[in-house]
């Protein structure tokens, strides 16, 4: 299996150089459209957090309307995504950013969608999940609690 960046481990796909190679959306979607085959969706079949909004906990005491700004805007545009009757828009806009014809694009919105959780916090044991693979990884030597590294207080209230 080829290491290193995304592009290289799909280049030495494409040049044969190895049978398989882990790749992130959407140079996963491309390769598929150029013949080869996905051999496992991990995102599809095994969720994880995989994103969110960070900031320190000064920033977070500090000035909670700006975090809530933020949070809000964040909410608001994965609502946006998610939303059934945007989803041309979006599949539209997924093609022209990441440069793919419209039926990998829409086979990027397929993925992308059920990743997102539009107004939901994350559960404690995804996130320890998460934590846990770093520690493993070698990413940090310390296992944390999820409660000392997340902070949804803010979030919480924003849920409508």
């Amino acid at each position: 299996m080829a290491g290193g960046s995304n592009s290289a481990r799909a280049a030495a796909l494409k040049q044969g150089a190895v049978d398989a190679a882990l790749l992130s959306s959407p140079d996963d979607i491309r390769a598929a459209g150029e013949g080869f085959r996905i051999l496992l969706d991990v995102g599809s079949d095994y969720r994880l957090p995989w994103g969110g909004v960070s900031t320190t906990t000064g920033k977070i005491r500090g000035s909670p309307p700006e975090v809530e700004k933020v949070l809000r805007a964040v909410l608001r545009a994965t609502r946006a995504i998610t939303e059934l009757r945007n989803k041309d828009e979006v599949t539209s806009w997924i093609g022209k950013f990441f440069k793919l014809d419209r039926a990998m694009a829409e086979e990027f919105y397929r993925r992308l969608v059920p990743s997102l959780n539009p107004g939901e916090i994350t559960e404690r044991d995804k996130i320890k999940l998460v934590i846990d693979n770093a520690v493993e990884r070698g990413l940090t030597d310390k296992p944390l609690d999820p409660d000392a590294v997340v902070d949804f207080s803010i979030a919480k209230q924003l849920r409508f």
